[in-house]
């Protein structure tokens, strides 16, 4: 009964060219979702003996895991790679990477967007106090007391005299009130 069954199986795999097809596919991604594990480990671990994320570090004074972030990089890229030669193989490649392809341009144009929200009102609104503050004037802001030290696109630095600065953002002028003194 067993062997019937096998051969039952075997036959339906063959005669169905499609099913087939899927099963190879299957394969080819399993084997990409392992490979690409392996690939991305050894390049984390290679990165890690070469020392350089602390290298990145003593240079930059930056705390980034080169190591972790090149591997999941390479990691990603195996996976895409071989899940493009999976679907590939069944013939719905060009379906799926128009979808992905319209989704990364909408992710995409909402990233661009939501950037711009708060950068808009800072640079539209450097551009109108410009002919109000200027480099050198004091200037009085709620409890806040200190010189201009820059005017930029988007914020102004105010020095302090205690020698802080901080930086406020342009479109504070705009909605607040504030004082300028020469």
């Amino acid at each position: 009964m067993n062997e019937s069954l096998l051969i039952s199986q075997g036959a339906l795999l063959t005669s169905n060219p499609f099913l087939t097809s899927i099963v190879i596919a299957m394969i080819i991604f399993i084997s990409g979702l392992i490979i690409g594990r392996i690939v991305g480990k050894i390049i984390e671990k290679l990165l890690k003996e070469f020392r350089v994320d602390p290298t990145i570090k003593k240079k930059t004074n930056i705390k980034l895991s080169v190591g972790k972030l090149l591997g999941v990089f390479v990691q990603t890229s195996i996976y895409i790679l071989f899940t493009v030669i999976a679907l590939n193989y069944v013939g719905l490649t060009s379906l799926i990477l128009n979808i992905i392809s319209i989704a990364i341009i909408i992710i995409l144009s909402i990233s661009f967007i939501l950037a711009l929200k708060d950068s808009l009102p800072n640079l539209i609104a450097g551009i109108s106090i410009r002919k109000n503050l200027s480099i050198g004037k004091k200037l009085k802001y709620k409890d806040l007391e200190g010189l201009v030290e820059e005017i930029s696109l988007f914020e102004v630095k105010i020095k302090k005299s205690n020698d802080d600065v901080l930086h406020i953002p342009n479109s504070v002028f705009v909605k607040e009130k504030y004082i300028t003194k020469k």
